[in-house]
């Protein structure tokens, strides 16, 4: 299949739906073994110029890593100044283990409730009763002990020590320093980490600077009433008892944020610049042995980095409370399933840290305004650079490119399909997951065109996953709006709350991936640089390799882009495709001189059976 692609989007290109794999090829992958090779040759006379550029494009839409397989055969890529690709020597996608395992198990609990015998979304009148200090009762200096996850005395690490886990909940006795309208900050009552009146001051007024602006787009801090409230049998007396799965959450109550020095594994190479537990929100009578709820809204926040990276900290202020505001939106305000006395507490991971980063953007001028370059651009986008082709699938272990492609995928939504306004529609309805996305797009109704069908149709997840790729090819400042792009700033005032976006410029030298990397790193990339072995950089942030080499492979919800060509030079290309390979691959053609942006044209590879010979 051939084709062109010329004015969609306004001189734009976006993809709806490719498929090149034929039956054919799918059961020679199944039947004839992994050592099944195919060949595709493609012929661009008549369509290249001298300013064209050449793309080997290979996308994943699925939620599992899948093999590239795919490159190009015969030639080196070569650029149009007449220099070889390096081979390329991919950044380590390492596990992030600094976030407590306690936290990531939260995304899916399991909650025993006793047998109900009333509608689970009938109002009754619970009969929880909070710890007595949540209703405002507590005092500046007063002192209150709280859960909070530490490390485990007796623990011994490592394969061959005992079975004792490496993190445990622990009561600490903690005391309230500094209060804000919408807060309160506690640090603990014992400890060496000295931080002053007005520091922890500072940080209750860059909380209540934010505060309405947050939950003006991500939702309430507000239990609804009606849902997961249910009436049983006490097994003992007999007698009807009333409870809630979660704690009550009302409209005045404050926020509490814990200052402490959260524990950090010891293998990891990072620290944890704050936190949120989803389980604080759950009635304690529900959790299994060694959880521990505090009962109220509460996150976390690192007192050494708050006194080292404070700007940081005034970030993960707004990206820990969008945590909170999205678990109360999409797990306690929706009816939850019981299923032989169990509740699965499902959250999804992904969605809410998209959020999360996000916010941190949305609300930048909030708590930092002053800021040449966002916090949240610097920490993500240098990985986005080099990692994007690990996809973003969040589970265990979480890694490094998890957080930089899913702020990048979050920001490349927000700037190409419906902005801020669909950021709040995402974050509000009651999905989860993709889903959650699927369902935003279509309320904001956000549509393109596609030239197979003639017609517009709904953009969905997939769609705009198949076209992430091309913020990579339009990084310079856009002359037509629709085109993809994440170099786009913009924003919009919603209830008489601003909230902007700059544009993002992902080519720049600021973004390199050597630019904001641990010391630990830095003397292995020298190396690499020594050995002129860092791919196409060319003082650029985007790492682009060249197609000759196979890069697989690619992650969940992942893609490849490499250099075919550019320039004219060869108008004649030959690919190999590798029994495994099973990713969508296409070749893109840009040409500039003709448009400055998105006059493409787009072919698939026609593979065919490479005949094995004894």
């Amino acid at each position: 299949m051939k084709k062109i692609i010329r004015n969609i989007l306004c001189a734009g290109l976006f993809i709806l739906s490719f498929s090149f794999t034929s039956c054919e090829l799918i059961f020679d992958l199944i039947f004839s073994g992994f050592n099944t090779s195919y060949s595709a040759d493609i012929d661009l006379k008549g369509i290249l110029t001298k300013d064209s550029e050449v793309y080997l494009v290979q996308t994943n839409t699925s939620s599992t890593s899948v093999n590239a397989g795919v490159y190009m055969t015969g030639r080196n890529y070569r650029s149009a100044e007449g220099s070889d690709s390096k081979e390329p020597v991919l950044p380590e996608n390492k596990p992030v283990n600094n976030i407590p395992k306690f936290v990531q198990d939260a995304y899916t609990m399991e909650i025993n409730v006793p047998e109900t015998n009333s509608a689970r979304s009938a109002i009754f009148t619970d009969t929880y009763e909070p710890v007595d200090w949540v209703y405002n009762t507590v005092r500046l200096g007063d002192e209150i002990s709280f859960w909070v996850i530490g490390k485990n005395p007796n623990y011994q690490g490592g394969l061959w020590g005992n079975n004792e886990p490496e993190e445990i909940s622990i009561l600490e006795p903690f005391i309230f320093k500094a209060s804000g309208t919408y807060c309160r900050i506690f640090t603990p009552a014992e400890g060496d980490v000295y931080l002053s009146t007005s520091v922890l001051q500072s940080l209750a007024n860059k909380f209540d600077s934010i505060y309405a602006a947050e939950t003006n787009i991500l939702g309430k801090t507000v239990r609804n009433e009606r849902y997961n409230k249910f009436s049983y049998i006490d097994s003992e007396s007999g007698e009807t008892e009333y409870d809630s799965l979660f704690v009550p959450l009302y409209e005045n109550d404050k926020i509490n944020i814990l200052v402490y020095d959260i524990y950090d594994s010891e293998s990891v190479g990072g620290h944890t610049l704050g936190y949120f537990y989803s389980v604080d929100l759950i009635n304690p009578k529900y959790l299994s042995s060694g959880s521990y709820s505090n009962e109220t809204e509460v996150f976390y926040v690192d007192s050494e980095q708050l006194i080292d990276f404070p700007d940081s900290i005034y970030s993960t202020l707004a990206h820990e409370f969008c945590h909170m505001l999205n678990y109360i939106t999409k797990v306690v305000n929706v009816q939850q399933s019981v299923y032989q006395n169990k509740v699965n507490l499902q959250w999804d991971s992904m969605l809410t840290e998209m959020l999360a980063m996000n916010t941190e953007d949305l609300l930048s001028d909030y708590f930092n305004p002053d800021a040449d370059v966002r916090t949240v651009y610097k920490e993500r986008i240098p990985g986005f650079n080099t990692g994007y082709m690990n996809g973003m699938v969040w589970g265990n272990p979480i890694t490094t490119s998890d957080y930089s492609n899913t702020f990048a995928f979050g920001a490349y939504l927000i700037r190409n399909f419906g902005g801020v306004e669909l950021f709040k529609a995402i974050a509000n309805n009651s999905y989860i997951g993709t889903d959650s996305i699927d369902q935003a797009l279509k309320d904001c109704n956000q549509k393109r065109y596609d030239a197979t069908s003639n017609r517009y149709q709904y953009v969905t997840f997939e769609s705009a996953l198949e076209n992430f790729f091309q913020v990579f090819l339009n990084t310079g400042i856009p002359e037509n709006s629709d085109v993809i792009t994440l170099n786009r700033a913009g924003g919009s005032t919603i209830n008489g709350k601003k909230y902007t976006y700059d544009a993002i410029k992902i080519n720049s030298e600021s973004y390199r991936w050597d630019t904001y990397i641990s010391s630990s790193d830095m003397s292995n990339w020298e190396k690499l640089k020594e050995e002129d072995k860092l791919g196409n950089h060319e003082g650029k942030g985007m790492d682009l390799y060249g197609a000759n080499y196979k890069i697989s492979p690619i992650g969940p919800y992942g893609f490849v882009l490499q250099k075919v060509q550019d320039g004219n030079d060869y108008n004649t290309f030959s690919f190999t495709k590798t029994g495994y390979g099973n990713s969508n691959p296409y070749i893109l053609v840009k040409n500039p001189a003709r448009s400055n942006y998105g006059d493409y044209y787009v072919t698939s590879l026609d593979f065919q059976k490479i005949e094995q010979t004894e």
